[in-house]
């Protein structure tokens, strides 16, 4: 017993830090600011959110929330593309209602400027212009450091693992987007009622982003 009263005293005093390592990281990050216009954390190409943001931070968890069928998923997409464009970082994707070349279809549709319909019904559609700017998008984004698993009804602790895996195997990686929350599930056969569920995995995505 004094041994473990020991060894947990010995782990909780490794998780302080002094206030002077912690003003020297300031003081850093401040140096950081005057050099890249206020934006501290990841650069998502849109410029009036940067602002009020100045960029999404390390350990945040940001919630997109909007009525259904106004372009959610399209605007995560084009975070995700931007941020790893932009970045030059590693972003991974669990999209939990979309297979990944739906994902991607759409993706090269906005990045190539031409409507979603025609990327469905086939390059037949495309005028010359149009018809170099799909190819240079799909190189563009083939090129891109995005990791999308679409697995269907995957469980909170599948995230959570695969998001430690690729961090492990991709030590840039910068964002991660889960599309959407309201599908994941903890896997627990009898919970409280779904608020309380949600609450929890929001609770467990924000651990995970720390």
């Amino acid at each position: 017993m004094a041994t473990l009263k020991k060894v947990t005293e010995q782990r909780r005093i490794e998780k302080f830090r002094t206030a002077k390592e912690i003003s020297q990281r300031v003081e850093a990050e401040l140096q950081v600011i005057s050099r890249a216009d206020g934006l501290t954390g990841v650069d998502i190409g849109f410029r009036k959110i940067n602002n009020y943001t100045h960029g999404l931070q390390k350990g945040e968890v940001t919630i997109v929330a909007a009525r259904p069928s106004v372009g959610k998923t399209a605007f995560a997409l084009n975070v995700a593309y931007q941020a790893a464009r932009l970045n030059d970082i590693s972003v991974g994707i669990f999209s939990l209602e979309m297979p990944s070349e739906q994902l991607i279809k759409r993706l090269i549709a906005t990045d190539a400027t031409v409507s979603l319909d025609q990327i469905q019904t086939g390059s037949r559609f495309f005028n010359g212009t149009q018809r170099a700017q799909v190819a240079q998008s799909i190189k563009n984004i083939g090129n891109s450091k995005i990791f999308i698993d679409d697995t269907a009804g995957i469980k909170l602790l599948d995230i959570i693992a695969k998001s430690r895996q690729l961090k492990a195997a991709h030590e840039d990686l910068g964002l991660l987007i889960v599309d959407y929350i309201g599908l994941i599930t903890t896997g627990e056969k009898k919970t409280e009622s779904r608020q309380v569920e949600v609450s929890q995995i929001s609770r467990q995505l924000k651990e995970l982003a720390r």
